[in-house]
């Protein structure tokens, strides 16, 4: 038997932790600052999806924004 566990949400809340490394990625790639709010309406988004939604009509390149999202670490 096999059981499938959807972690974040469900076991623990990682918000804090995503929050912040959405912080360090635009800190990381000097973009303009956003808000708590407007950094927490991305989570659940596609993370190849996300720079287009915290900065609509701007020429920031997903692809970038992702792979540096995926290689910040927080502590």
């Amino acid at each position: 038997m096999n059981y499938i566990f959807d972690f974040d949400g469900t076991l623990m809340d990682t918000s804090g932790v995503i929050l912040a490394t959405i912080k360090a990625t635009i800190k990381e790639m000097g973009l303009p600052e956003k808000t708590d709010d407007e950094c927490r309406s991305i989570i659940g988004i596609r993370t190849d999806d996300a720079g287009k939604y915290l900065y609509p009509g701007s020429d920031i390149s997903n692809k970038e924004f992702a792979k540096v999202f995926r290689s910040t670490t927080t502590d």
